[in-house]
């Protein structure tokens, strides 16, 4: 009983392994497939979630409106809630970070040099190498931006990972036998229901804060949510006024999983300029 990321390179055939991972250990594979159907159960369209694919978005998507947030965190959310169903390998989507503190996650990065992805990608698309070196190097560059903006790390950053995976070395049923050992490790098993509390936290920070996205008398931007207690949740920060401070409240408090609200805003003199919600 275990939850795999697996952080991957264009080129690496890390999608071919994960299938393989999952199959073998009889897991759900959320992928790009998985992540599109839970999103549009959201309400999410497709062209909206191909908004936020993993690459770091434009200046004006990521300053003049809010709804790129939104869709992020909606994504954020059905990590989550797949991590908390247990038995799952999740592609991508800076999962790594986001289950980093999740005991029973194992995190998987598979690699490989640059030439062998571009041949990798010159097979696999039937294109010349001219056309397939910009390809792998724009990927690189909107996976690593993808990281820096969302959590202002190096997805690269041997440290986030349990498993590196040279598949210029590591053959494909060797990296697949090695990911499938490391998932049975008993460490992680003894960590499982210290996980789900964990992640029912995280789901909870994530209902709270879309539910403050969504009304419109609360400006969310200044306001941080917080549970460290299952069902307590902590708001700090600041608002315009006392009726926020008491909107923002009431709006958390109507939140599945809530049982209770620490409220713990400041109201500031100085007027904070609302964001624009359209």
């Amino acid at each position: 009983m275990a939850i795999i990321t697996i952080a991957r390179q264009i080129g690496s055939l890390a999608n071919e392994i994960a299938v393989e991972v999952a199959q073998q250990l009889n897991y759900t594979l959320v992928d790009q497939v998985k992540l599109q159907e839970a999103a549009e159960a959201y309400g999410m369209l497709k062209s909206e979630l191909e908004e936020v694919h993993e690459k770091r978005p434009t200046l004006v998507t990521r300053y003049l409106t809010m709804r790129h947030r939104a869709y992020l965190d909606m994504i954020q959310t059905i990590i989550y809630q797949a991590a908390r169903d247990d038995d799952v390998v999740i592609m991508g989507r800076g999962a790594t970070v986001l289950l980093s503190d999740v005991p029973s996650a194992l995190h998987v990065n598979i690699f490989a040099p640059f030439a062998r992805r571009v041949a990798v990608v010159m097979a696999r698309e039937r294109i010349t190498r001219a056309l397939a070196e910009p390809i792998v190097r724009e990927s690189d560059q909107d996976r690593a931006g993808y990281m820096r903006y969302l959590f202002d790390r190096d997805w690269m950053d041997p440290l986030l990972y349990d498993v590196m995976i040279n598949t210029d070395v590591i053959t494909r049923e060797r990296a697949c036998g090695l990911i499938v050992e490391a998932a049975h490790a008993k460490e992680l098993l003894d960590a499982h229901d210290r996980a789900l509390q964990i992640l029912g936290n995280h789901i909870l920070v994530r209902r709270a804060e879309e539910a403050l996205l969504k009304a419109r008398q609360v400006n969310p931007r200044h306001i941080s949510v917080t549970v460290t207690t299952p069902g307590l949740v902590k708001l700090t920060g600041i608002v315009n006024s006392e009726k926020e401070k008491l909107a923002a409240e009431a709006v958390v408090r109507t939140v599945a999983g809530v049982s209770d609200v620490d409220n713990d805003l400041y109201v500031t003199i100085a007027p904070i300029d609302h964001l624009d919600f359209v």
